[in-house]
């Protein structure tokens, strides 16, 4: 290969990262947190407009509307967590991780649904704590590491100590059981600590003796566990929720059967408006709705990494960089899971499903990103002299 050739392709890397990752300048960031609001509230419409057009014949209206009371409350929380000043309660952490915990032992008071204890019911209104402990580990793990970071390199004070929070929170979850739910929220706060500077060898050591004993509880303990996983080898009539979410993305073609002519609705698609929503809108707005929908996700990708990009406060950045990353790999599962690339597992489709705690955790993490970056938008700004028209 040419040097001419090899400068041609350095640069074309060079251009693709300072692309991806932005410049960190004011303006940057400002546009970069604008488009992300943007993308999600465009994600919150379609789920809003996907809640009443998915719903079976006569429930489009009550739909819609139980959805949309979820969107307020999300609204109301995104608003709220912009204002939260993180660093203000970077030493109640472990008061917080208690307080989470009691609240995922509460749903043991409550009627199991599908023989699994995951919500908190009050009426008509019910809610997963799991989601919110998702956010609350997220804040727990940035916040150990701004305070302890230099820490993260001893085994026990470092790693071992959020790792036991981190693993007896997962544990709550998992003994709903909710074995899906439990293991996200392992990795997304374990990749944190990696991303922050925590040792590989330490993950080694420690997944040597506990993920061969979690695989063998997993395998014996969860049946739907095993029946999910030997759902991708063996056609079964448990593989009958993707063969016909896979029919529902097919019979769509380019442009759809059109908003609310979708037959799949009619319980062809089991959860077909929560897990399976993606395949319902490949059925009724075809390759052009899917298409879209990847795109925005990717957006949000992009975006949040020119935020990240931009803010260097230890705290802020990892809660940043939690939230974004928790949001876009669960797209991706919830993706992979309908394409049949993963075992299905109930993992909803961030703002797009009918979901309401999914929903309302997810505008909550946007105004902790938002919140998060304000200081950091100030700084710049202060950096250029450049000002906001």
């Amino acid at each position: 290969m040419s040097s001419a050739t090899t400068d041609s392709s350095t640069s074309a890397l060079a251009e693709s990262r300072s692309w991806l990752l932005g410049d960190g300048s004011a303006r940057t960031l400002d546009r970069s947190l604008r488009a992300l609001v943007g993308v999600v509230l465009t994600l919150s419409g379609i789920g809003l407009v996907a809640a009443a057009s998915f719903a079976p014949p006569g429930e489009e209206l009550l739909a819609a509307r139980r959805h949309a009371l979820y969107l307020a409350v999300g609204l109301l929380g995104f608003l709220l967590a912009i204002r939260i000043d993180l660093e203000r309660w970077i030493h109640q952490r472990d008061r917080f991780v208690v307080g989470i915990a009691i609240l995922l032992g509460c749903v043991f008071f409550f009627p199991d649904i599908n023989e699994a204890h995951r919500w908190i019911r009050f009426g008509s209104f019910s809610f997963q704590p799991s989601e919110l402990a998702k956010l609350v580990m997220i804040y727990y793990t940035a916040a150990f590491v701004a305070e302890h970071g230099a820490w993260l390199n001893d085994f026990r004070r470092g790693f071992l100590s959020p790792l036991l929070r981190i693993g007896a929170i997962s544990g709550l979850i998992l003994f709903e059981p909710d074995f899906g739910t439990a293991t996200f929220l392992f990795l997304v706060c374990s990749t944190m600590l990696v991303v922050a500077g925590a040792r590989w060898s330490h993950f080694a050591a420690v997944g040597l003796f506990t993920l061969p004993l979690m695989l063998v509880v997993a395998w014996t303990q969860f049946e739907h566990v095993s029946t999910r996983i030997a759902m991708l080898f063996q056609e079964t009539e448990e593989v009958l929720q993707i063969s016909r979410g896979h029919l529902a993305l097919a019979a769509g073609g380019l442009g759809g059967e059109g908003v609310g002519r979708g037959v799949m609705k009619l319980g062809l698609v089991p959860e077909g408006r929560n897990d399976f929503v993606f395949a319902q809108i490949g059925e009724e707005w075809g390759l052009a709705g899917t298409a879209g929908v990847i795109l925005l996700f990717g957006l949000f990708a992009v975006h949040g990494i020119r935020i990240l990009n931009a803010v260097r406060d230890p705290l802020r950045s990892l809660v940043i960089f939690g939230c974004i990353f928790s949001i876009a790999f669960q797209a991706v599962l919830n993706l992979g899971v309908v394409t049949k690339l993963l075992p299905p597992k109930g993992i909803a489709l961030p703002f797009v499903s009918a979901g309401g705690s999914s929903l309302v955790a997810g505008l909550i993490a946007l105004g902790l990103i938002v919140g998060a970056a304000r200081s950091a938008l100030v700084r710049a700004r202060e950096a250029s002299g450049w000002e906001t028209p």
